[in-house]
């Protein structure tokens, strides 16, 4: 790859990256397999956040102990075969794809992010000609109505005399003010945010149709707003109207005098979904209500303003605005318009661009003979579940990227891989869904290679993953599985231990509910009497004599467990400051705890115990060799 090439494909997608241009130094050697010290720098500083990356003697020699054994453990991994098992080579596949999804998806997404917070903060009023692709000889009609101004001819006549959208033809063309990511076209929003003011557009094309807009004004963003309110439909007979009437304007004389508007909006109001709730509507901005409405309400300055009745065509409407969303800053607002991009045209809009420069810069060349007649071939099969490409003996060439050749088996297996991933899709247009895909990921394969080439930073993240991958079936297999399923290892381990795990001195004790008209004179008595120095002493004791008014309940009391009540820790009865009688019947003396009590701490010691093991034993069979001049090199 020409150095020239790299530069201009790095600045094409973000400087995120640096490229990786300077040589390699070798830091250290597992069986003569080098690996470098721009690598151990990147994993040192990425994996010691918070200004403990210090290049200090002692930090470093730390981390490349560390490093050194996780690397013997890829090197184990992969001299056991582990990199050529299919299920993980499918789960290291599906991290790769996610990264670079992730990764282009980022250099796609911050410059819009930015873009929609910059055109938030002001909402523009167009006016528009649109002529729909249904129409005949759209084309020619939306092009003589753009002549039409280019000879000077009024925006207002030519929107009457050629407008297909009846509404606004008939108000000249106005269709009023929109806010950024209103309209679902990037084209149409382009225009609003870059047509000066009294200007219009050349002739914008969507799916829909023909557009010419021109931008009469803009104001300082509405934003979005929260009220309450009080709705009462105009009835469709005339004699009726007047009494409603009466009764709103009785309503809002009420409010004025400082009745309760919640109140008055249960009893009152028509809008059966808000007037539980005192009238409250959601947050909204603009467009989302009928014109009138949203006149009114963000014409309110204050929190508690309260409107005058008004009517829309079907109701009348008292509003009162309970609060005004706060101007918020690109670091509050930059989550919530990522989510709203990631699901609009101009995110969709903008990955199209991103795939035709990729065509451009991978010289994608399409055989569009061969591609329509592999189609004409999908189409008759595309429905038919479960999906099957017959393997063609003689497969057709589709396409090329950058001299590689795609021919319609290799294909015919990616459209059926990725088969369940199109849905809401039938007949053709399942197809050229499904061989878009197709051609993208080939493309994103090539892309993600000259990542791979040029960029140390995602190279080692794609090592990462892969890594990650191999190490966990391995340490699952060395470690995590043995500490579990390994009873007799795990047993003489625990018996290794000693008394690192014991129960301190304890007490079984019974504690006495007694009726209040015995005292602890008579329970003593009737302990020592009875010989009532057990639970089933007492249970049967209890069981001859009903109607005794004692019961019990019994427990073990561990010498410095501050959650249970304070016992005396000699034998027989004794009350606590809380009134109850306790009576310690053991002693039971510190002793060891059993491994059933303790399993879960002794099977983590046990995988920590297994893990140092394994390093040991990695140590012994690899040679590891330090260039310590390289390793010097970077101690600050």
């Amino acid at each position: 790859m020409k150095k020239s090439f790299v530069l201009a494909f790095t600045l094409f997608i973000g400087q995120f990256f640096l490229n990786f241009t300077k040589a390699s130094e070798t830091l250290f050697t597992i069986d003569d397999i080098p690996t470098s010290k721009e690598e151990f720098e990147y994993i040192y500083q990425k994996n010691n956040i918070n200004n403990q990356a210090d290049f200090s003697q002692a930090s470093l020699d730390e981390y490349l102990k560390l490093f050194i054994n996780y690397k013997l453990k890829v090197k184990q991994a992969n001299d056991l075969g582990l990199d050529t098992v299919s299920s993980l080579l499918k789960e290291y596949d599906g991290y790769r794809k996610q990264l670079l999804d992730s990764y282009v998806q980022r250099h796609l997404i911050e410059p819009l992010v930015k873009q929609e917070y910059d055109r938030s903060q002001k909402d523009v009023a167009i006016s528009h000609v649109f002529i729909s692709k249904n129409t005949l000889k759209a084309e020619q009609k939306i092009n003589e109505a753009y002549q039409k101004l280019k000879k000077g001819e009024s925006f207002e006549s030519v929107a009457k005399k050629y407008s297909e959208d009846s509404i606004s033809a008939a108000n000249s063309g106005k269709v009023g003010y929109f806010a950024a990511l209103q309209i679902g076209y990037p084209q149409i929003e382009d225009a609003l945010y870059t047509v000066p003011i009294g200007s219009y557009s050349g002739v914008i094309t969507t799916d829909l149709g023909y557009h010419i807009i021109r931008v009469d004004d803009t104001r300082p963003a509405y934003g979005r707003i929260k009220v309450a309110i009080i709705k009462m439909t105009i009835p469709v007979e005339d004699s009726l109207k007047k009494i409603v009437k009466n009764k709103i304007d009785s309503v809002y004389s009420a409010v004025k005098q400082g009745a309760d508007f919640a109140l008055l909006a249960a009893k009152y109001s028509d809008d059966f979904n808000s007037n539980m709730k005192g009238g409250e509507l959601d947050w909204f901005g603009i467009n989302t209500y009928v014109r009138e409405f949203e006149n009114a309400a963000f014409s309110l300055k204050q929190d508690g303003d309260i409107s005058q009745p008004f009517t829309t065509s079907t109701s009348y409407y008292i509003i009162k605005k309970l609060k005004s969303l706060a101007k918020q800053s690109f670091e509050e607002s930059e989550a919530v318009i990522k989510t709203k991009l990631l699901h609009s045209k101009m995110y969709e809009h903008k990955r199209d661009d991103f795939l035709n420069q990729l065509k451009s810069n991978y010289k994608y060349i399409p055989n569009d003979e061969n591609i329509e007649l592999f189609t004409k071939k999908l189409n008759a099969i595309i429905d038919a579940y479960p999906f099957q490409f017959p393997f063609q003996n003689s497969a057709l060439e589709l396409f090329s990227i950058n001299g590689r050749k795609f021919d319609e088996n290799q294909i015919g297996e990616s459209i059926k891989n990725d088969y369940s991933k199109v849905t809401g899709k039938l007949g053709e247009e399942r197809t050229q869904a499904l061989l878009d895909n197709a051609i993208r990921d080939n493309l994103f394969d090539v892309y993600e290679q000259i990542l791979a080439d040029s960029l140390i930073e995602y190279r080692n993240l794609l090592d990462e993953y892969k890594n990650g991958v191999l190490i966990f079936e391995l340490t699952k297999n060395q470690v995590w599985n043995k500490a579990t399923t390994d009873s007799i290892g795990l047993n003489k381990f625990y018996h290794s231990l000693g008394d690192k795990y014991m129960w301190n001195e304890s007490a079984e004790v019974i504690r006495l509910q007694v009726d209040s008209t015995l005292d602890d004179k008579y329970i003593s008595k009737l302990i020592s009497k009875k010989k009532l120095n057990s639970p089933e002493a007492w249970s049967l004791y209890i069981q001859n004599n009903p109607g005794l008014g004692i019961t019990f309940t019994q427990e073990t009391i561990e010498k410095g467990d501050t959650t249970k009540a304070p016992i005396n820790w000699n034998l027989g009865l004794h009350s606590t400051n809380d009134n109850h009688l306790y009576q310690t019947v053991k002693i039971i003396p510190a002793h060891r705890k059993s491994l059933s009590d303790v399993r879960g701490y002794v099977v983590a010691s046990y995988q920590e115990f297994l893990d140092q093991e394994w390093i040991k034993y990695l140590h012994q069979n690899y040679k590891v060799k330090i260039n310590k001049d390289v390793f010097q090199s970077m101690v600050k």
